[in-house]
């Protein structure tokens, strides 16, 4: 026996569906559902519609009602296909396979026991069925009238969707059902309880609509209307607005905000198995022009997203929401309206540990067409209305960037009719930013907007500053306070701040100063510091201009933890360049650095930057200085003469970008060791043997055995103070 959905087959004059249930604009005889019909023209063109499949469930209806109103009797008729004059009083549990149901699924049918208390049998009800069916006798009244009695019990326990079920129809007469006081009745039962979903008339005896009526039943669970609509404030849920907006621009390709002729047809194939003849594509326009006119272009050649809207309200109101969550399922939503993105989709590429993240050429492209396809009014720049409009088809409705609670990226904006916008360059920066720091958020992003990663990838690897350098630096600043750190990176975004003047000084102390950047913050206002969680790590990104082709941007983040406790290798796979924030008017903080540089291997790329404090005279600034030395200071930095906060970005790109020795990660310890060993015991054994030949040699090796040494971390060299005075 199949039990399940009525095959729906609509003429093709009167709408544009298919058999399963496609978009439906029913022009003639809107009140026609659920009717059989010949096959027609709209039937011939399906090519071979699939239902989309379900997950796997079961569907529990629960049969409630007075005392012999045929319960059992429904039920019975059902599963025989016969009436049966002597039924048993109640039924066990009934089990319709997934098999025999056109859904795939299982149907799990419970008789009640009018012997219960009324309130006892509707707690178990409601605790355990998905659907109820409450039966009442049209010929005895009084049945219908205690039906709202059992309603208001339902809606104190646990509301599920109830299916109205009039037996015994074939003894009452349908003219005063109709036309009375009982289809008032029946209106005003629809406006108190939103859970009553649907009613119908049966008859077991005759089996005139018993299949249909636990068909509502189940359709009210395998296609529930509360999460798609509103009924009380008649609009849709906000969840599935955004779903709908989606669909729309995944299939408005051009995205001119237009969806034409030929992508509501993809559509239709696509999510329906049908495509639409032009006579009836004609009688849709013609019927949206009329009905709603500001959702069609005026030559009716395509859809606004208005109009779009339009023909999924009509769903609604002509209870079909199995049209809809055909749609949506086809696309990947769950009955939450959450889409579940496959994992391939979002699975990072495989690289090594030595490479970086970028955004591909398509990407990147597709980036900035979306960028121009939101700038509304051509300014170049995006609003903050032109971006929310971009992500409300996003489950959070918030840029990438700004959705981490633990972390706080500030970026450029600018002024743009009395409101902040941010620049190509910006939009661009920000998603490489969130490339960098989580690589499958993107991607996870990016597969909301409708960019297609099977095509072509979103994100590539490449080996840091190759020959196919990298879009982006990405510097750790340690050190200083909090405040100095937001004022550093302030700047980078567009906020001003000025510099300290270099003047001529000796070559002793040139020489000093040319292992830090000199900077002054003391001009930074702090007026931003109480809109940001003391808790969130800071980040800015923009675009630097340097020598090299192409684009750089610079990426400065805060240790996320205590730097530390952060192991070399896994440093230098989150950073390009360390910098070191510190007072230098402030010994104990010029050791606390220090301290933190020998650390690291000498590999990774690093640069101090001296801060001046907020209260720090000239004189005392010039005065009270303290230098740095380090002995593999030429894998750093070279001498550089501090002007601008500008200048201090550039130089933190050009030392990450200038050619480092090998990672320590890919030298093996142990081998280094014996090299080095080794080294020691020939210099050692020739002076003992040719004082003088050693005495040459080892002034040579020197600095390579040093090397040798820092690598393995066996010597730390103290750091040299130098207080100029």
């Amino acid at each position: 026996m199949k039990f399940g959905i009525i095959k729906q087959r609509m003429r093709a004059s009167q709408s544009i569906s298919n058999a399963e249930g496609a978009v439906d604009v029913t022009i003639e005889n809107p009140k026609n559902e659920l009717t059989e019909s010949n096959d027609t023209a709209a039937d011939r063109h399906v090519t071979n519609p699939q239902k989309v499949p379900l997950k796997p469930q079961t569907v529990h209806i629960e049969v409630l009602g007075d005392e012999k109103v045929g319960k059992t009797s429904l039920i019975c008729s059902l599963v025989s296909r016969h009436f049966n004059e002597r039924v048993p009083p109640t039924l066990l549990n009934v089990q319709i396979p997934a098999e025999e149901s056109d859904e795939d699924v299982v149907i799990s049918i419970t008789d009640t026991s009018s012997t219960k208390p009324v309130m006892q049998r509707v707690t178990d009800a409601t605790r355990r069925s998905d659907a109820i069916l409450l039966v009442y006798d049209l010929t005895r009244l009084e049945t219908f009238h205690r039906v709202q009695r059992w309603l208001d019990l339902i809606a104190k326990q646990k509301p599920v969707a109830v299916v109205l079920v009039a037996n015994k129809a074939d003894l009452f007469g349908s003219i005063q059902r109709i036309h009375g006081s009982y289809a008032n009745q029946i209106r005003h039962i629809y406006d108190k309880y939103e859970f009553v979903v649907a009613t119908v008339e049966c008859s077991t005896k005759v089996f005139a609509e018993v299949a249909r009526a636990f068909y509502l039943a189940q359709k009210a669970v395998l296609y529930p209307r509360e999460p798609l609509y509103n009924s009380k404030e008649m609009k849709f849920q906000p969840k599935c607005v955004r779903a709908i907006k989606r669909v729309f621009r995944l299939y408005n390709r051009a995205g001119n905000g237009i969806m034409t002729r030929e992508e509501l047809n993809d559509y239709q194939q696509d999510c329906f198995g049908v495509r639409l003849l032009p006579e009836e594509l004609d009688t849709l326009m013609e019927y949206l022009s009329t009905t709603i006119s500001s959702g069609v272009t005026q030559d009716s050649r395509g859809l606004y997203l208005e109009g779009f809207l339009y023909l999924w309200k009509l769903f609604i109101e002509r209870n079909r929401p199995e049209s809809c969550w055909q749609v949506l399922r086809s696309l990947g939503y769950s009955n939450n309206l959450i889409l579940e993105i496959p994992a391939d989709r979002i699975s990072v590429p495989a690289h090594e540990d030595n490479q970086t993240a970028k955004l591909s050429i398509t990407a990147t492209e597709y980036l900035t067409r979306l960028f121009s396809q939101f700038d509304v009014d051509r300014d170049g720049y995006l609003s903050e209305d032109e971006l929310a409009d971009i992500f409300s088809i996003v489950d959070d409705p918030q840029p990438p960037w700004l959705c981490q609670p633990n972390q706080k990226l500030l970026f450029e904006t600018t002024i743009v009719h009395g409101k902040n916008a941010i620049s190509l360059k910006t939009w661009l920066a920000c998603w490489l930013a969130v490339a960098q720091e989580n690589p499958q958020q993107l991607l996870r992003i990016l597969f909301y907007l409708g960019y297609d990663d099977k095509e072509a990838p979103a994100l590539e690897y490449a080996k840091r500053f190759s020959k196919h350098d990298s879009q982006i630096v990405r510097c750790i600043v340690v050190g200083g306070t909090r405040s100095d750190r937001l004022r550093f990176l302030r700047p980078l975004v567009g906020k001003q701040l000025t510099s300290l003047p270099v003047e001529e000084s000796s070559s002793e102390s040139n020489s000093a100063d040319a292992n830090a950047l000199k900077i002054s913050l003391s001009d930074v206002k702090n007026d931003t510091l109480a809109d940001i969680d003391t808790t969130a790590v800071l980040q800015a990104v923009n675009e630097i201009d340097t020598d090299r082709d192409g684009k750089t941007f610079l990426l400065i983040s805060e240790a996320k933890e205590q730097f530390g406790s952060m192991a070399s290798d896994e440093i230098e796979k989150k950073a390009d360049i360390i910098c070191f924030l510190y007072n230098p008017t402030t010994k104990d903080a010029a050791i606390r650095i220090s301290d933190m540089d020998m650390t690291l291997d000498s590999s990774i790329a690093r640069q101090y930057i001296m801060i001046r404090p907020d209260n720090a005279t000239d004189d005392e600034w010039r005065s009270n200085i303290i230098h740095i030395e380090h002995p593999s200071q030429k894998y750093r930095w070279q001498p550089f003469d501090p002007a601008s906060p500008e200048d201090a970005y550039k130089k933190l790109v050009r030392n990450a970008q200038q050619t480092r020795p090998t990672s320590s990660s890919s030298w093996s310890h142990p081998i280094v060791s014996l090299i080095a060993v080794g080294v020691i015991t020939t210099v050692g054994f020739l002076m003992y043997r040719r004082p003088g030949v050693a005495e040459i040699w080892l002034a040579k090796l020197s600095p390579a055995i040093t090397e040798l040494l820092l690598r393995t971390r066996l010597y730390h060299p103290p750091a040299k103070f130098d207080k100029n005075n």
